[in-house]
């Protein structure tokens, strides 16, 4: 493993990282709607398609929304069903939500429009690429609405398209909640006398954060920073209380309410992702009575008990239980990938029996703990007898969909860069192996980082914590780097798949590691220490109202180290040994003149 420090602009870890993406630091950590798009100057596309709705609302025609099964496309669906009905008090409104983690018309989309009697039909986050099902519904009279940020791979793009992508003068890092945004600020320009979208900010930080748009972007930065302190959602306050979240940073949105909805929208059943939109989208007044587990103080064991809960807690709950099985599942499968190509890109198989909704997952934390492109997938044979192999593309820093495409070898390659979902004929597998051996990779072994070091220092982590809400996208999460750490042996702790080592009031922790990992750490431990090389995230974690500094290992490297002989030949320290010799020395010397007095 080796590093390389980051340049170092201003001595400052938080200001350094800034300065490296953006020019204005100032503006960056307090931003205000200076650089916001003119909702007033959009393309015609937008303004057309406002009074598109306005008129079907006017007609009583019945509306529908789509709703993608991602954060984006969930945040984005609620945002536009708030609007509608709490807003414009248009009550004549359906929304569709499909089996699995789905995209854009499929065909379960495509039956539930026809079924629910759709006359208009908005689809916020998807089916930029869906021209054939877009065609179908206009011939069958159903008018509709794209409202998308994702890359289009077709030519004569109906009209009803409106995706940044394709227009000038348009944010191209919104992601679908931000388009849904500039589309009810269009609405709101031509039809109402106050402006009532900026109330849903918290929403619209929600899908772009969970979209993992560049809040770097002047634009995004705003939108972002505002929704998170001005909080309205019941749903996303409810989280909040039971993650114990009081300032809200993207970045905790992220491992908290994103990585939920994630859950639900990957494994959740149908009627979990409907009971999620309810809570995101509508205002309930239920309350229910639920039964949950508190430990009990006298006992120390855990009592079920009855507690008074709102709808927005109880779905909460639900969710953080469903991550909670995604989160077991997801740790089985990593064990059961089998791989059929592992050199420059590793190319794995899930079985069956694990739901397909993941392979994006899997692939990313493998990708993440390799830090190489991943492919997962699993075998599909279609009504055709057709056998191929389909799944989901992972990278860091590689345009990696790019270069699949260039190869020529796939039936598709669709999605972002470095997030995309492929499928391939099997009879097409070896030439794919031998475009990949041949490919060029532009990679580096070092790792680079903000911080390089062989000793943890507090300060710099309470640094990064405090400042967190100004990292993201192109603004990199500092990386720390430790060259030749050591740590003493009972400082060192195993408790079930974490292994955690502590040093000067800090504690560095690693998930999921290896069975054998306490073994190969015996194995290498040399007068009670291990030298090692690490690199991870710094964060400040909390238990109860305790703080604890940790260093959350991305990588490691145990490494060998000769017993030094100036330590002693027991190898204890160095005057430790010679206290040890001359107790033996004395015992031996008295023993002896006791010998000769005795006899």
């Amino acid at each position: 493993m080796e590093f390389e420090l980051k340049e170092q602009i201003t001595g400052n870890i938080i200001d350094d990282a800034i300065l490296r993406a953006v020019d204005d630091i100032d503006y960056h950590r307090n931003p205000d709607d200076r650089y916001m798009s003119s909702f007033k100057h959009l393309p015609i596309p937008f303004v057309d398609s406002t009074y598109e709705l306005h008129e079907s609302m006017c007609n009583d025609k019945k509306i529908g929304i789509l709703v993608d099964n991602d954060a984006d496309g969930f945040t984005a669906s609620s945002l536009l069903y708030r609007f509608i009905t709490t807003d414009l008090k248009y009550y004549n409104i359906v929304y569709i939500i499909t089996e699995g983690k789905t995209h854009g018309l499929g065909t379960d989309a495509m039956e539930k429009v026809y079924e629910k009697g759709i006359e208009f039909l908005i689809i916020p986050d998807a089916a930029s690429n869906d021209k054939d099902q877009i065609e179908e519904l206009i011939d069958n009279d159903i008018k509709v609405l794209i409202l998308d940020h994702h890359e289009v791979n077709i030519k004569d793009v109906p009209s009803v398209v409106i995706n940044n992508q394709l227009l000038e003068g348009v944010n191209k890092n919104l992601t679908g909640v931000g388009m849904v945004y500039l589309f009810c600020k269009v609405y709101y320009n031509n039809f109402l006398r106050k402006d009532v979208v900026d109330k849903y900010l918290d929403l619209v930080a929600l899908g772009q954060t969970g979209d993992v748009s560049d809040i770097s972007d002047p634009e995004i930065r705003y939108l972002a920073y505002t929704g998170v302190r001005n909080v309205n959602n019941p749903f996303i306050k409810a989280v909040m209380e039971r993650k114990g979240i009081e300032n809200p940073t993207t970045r905790d949105w992220s491992f908290s309410i994103i990585s939920m909805i994630n859950a639900v929208t990957r494994i959740g059943t149908l009627e979990e992702k409907h009971r999620l939109f309810e809570a995101l989208a509508v205002d309930h007044d239920i309350i229910e009575t639920v039964e949950v587990r508190k430990k009990n103080k006298k006992t120390g064991k855990f009592d079920k008990i009855e507690v008074e809960m709102t709808f927005p807690e109880i779905i909460a709950k639900e969710c953080e239980s469903i991550k909670t099985k995604q989160d077991k599942i997801v740790k089985e499968a990593l064990d059961a990938v089998k791989y059929i190509y592992k050199n420059n890109v590793l190319i794995g198989v899930l079985d069956s029996g694990y739901p397909s909704s993941i392979n994006g997952l899997i692939a990313m934390k493998l990708s993440d703990k390799h830090r190489k492109p991943v492919m997962i997938g699993r075998w599909i044979t279609d009504f055709l007898n057709n056998y191929y192999f389909s799944g989901s593309i992972r990278a860091q820093n590689i345009d990696f969909k790019t270069m699949l495409l260039r190869s020529g070898l796939f039936n598709f390659v669709q999605g972002h860069s470095m997030a995309a979902g492929f499928s391939i004929n099997e009879s097409n597998l070896e030439d794919l192996y031998e475009y990949l051996d041949n490919y060029k990779f532009k990679t580096s072994s070092k790792y680079e980082v903000d911080v390089l070091t062989d000793k943890p220092n507090e300060s710099d982590i309470i640094q990064v914590e405090l400042n967190k809400d100004v990292l993201g996208g192109a603004i990199q999460y500092p990386l720390f780097g430790y060259e030749e750490i050591e740590f003493n042996k009972r400082c060192i702790n195993k408790r079930g798949s974490v292994l955690s080592f502590f040093d000067n009031n800090v504690t560095f922790i690693l998930f999921n590691a290896p069975d054998d990992i306490k073994e190969e750490i015996d194995s290498h431990i040399v007068n009670n220490k291990i030298t090692m090389n690490i690199v991870g995230e710094p964060r400040i974690s909390k238990f109860g109202n305790k703080e604890q500094s940790q260093i959350v290992i991305k990588d490691y490297e145990i490494l060998k180290v000769e017993e030094n002989d100036e330590l002693g030949m027991w190898g204890i320290d160095f005057w430790w040994q010679y206290l040890v010799i001359f107790f033996l020395y004395s015992f031996f010397y008295l023993s002896f003149w006791f010998y000769i007095d005795f006899y």
